[in-house]
């Protein structure tokens, strides 16, 4: 992996280590809880799910679908129907590999090219590293939002790293 990526890709790693520690301790009405009409966590799981296959698709010119991008790509709509949670760790699990594999095949060049998403991420670093960075930002920020939300349950641990 090139040295300029390697703390970035931490912050997905750190993901991968977070999501287990607030989804494992909750019961499935705990991830459906939308307190004051709020994000649930399931459909924050759901939605970074949906973030890395969108950086998949840019790191690999692919055009893969992507999971719950009806229900969990943008904004939340009453109506929206959210897959389950198994659906969701599935195709978290799925797109992490081929992800964290396509990290390993980016080139120095390939990270000080254009980014992906110009003119739509609120980002002032148009290299492709920049936009890796911003959506490695932006999925802590949900994974943060999951936490808090988590903790309103009053079923998470309030030891170890979300305590």
């Amino acid at each position: 992996m090139e040295a300029a990526l390697s703390p970035i890709a931490h912050l997905y790693e750190t993901t991968d280590r977070l999501l287990p520690e607030i989804i494992s301790p909750l019961e499935e009405e705990d991830l459906s809880f939308q307190p004051s009409n709020w994000n649930s966590i399931l459909r924050l799981y759901a939605h970074v799910t949906v973030l890395r296959h969108r950086l998949y698709n840019a790191l690999t010119n692919s055009a893969e679908p992507v999971p719950f991008e009806e229900c969990c790509g943008g904004y939340p709509s009453p109506d929206d129907e959210l897959p389950r949670v198994e659906e969701v760790s599935q195709a978290y699990e799925d797109i992490t590999k081929r992800l964290h594999s396509a990290f390993d095949e980016l080139t120095g060049e390939d990270l000080e090219g254009e980014g992906k998403g110009i003119g739509f991420f609120p980002t002032s670093d148009h290299t492709l590293l920049g936009t890796i960075a911003f959506l490695g930002y932006h999925e802590a920020y949900t994974v943060g939002q999951m936490g808090y939300v988590g903790h309103l349950t009053g079923k998470l641990p309030k030891t170890g790293v979300l305590g």
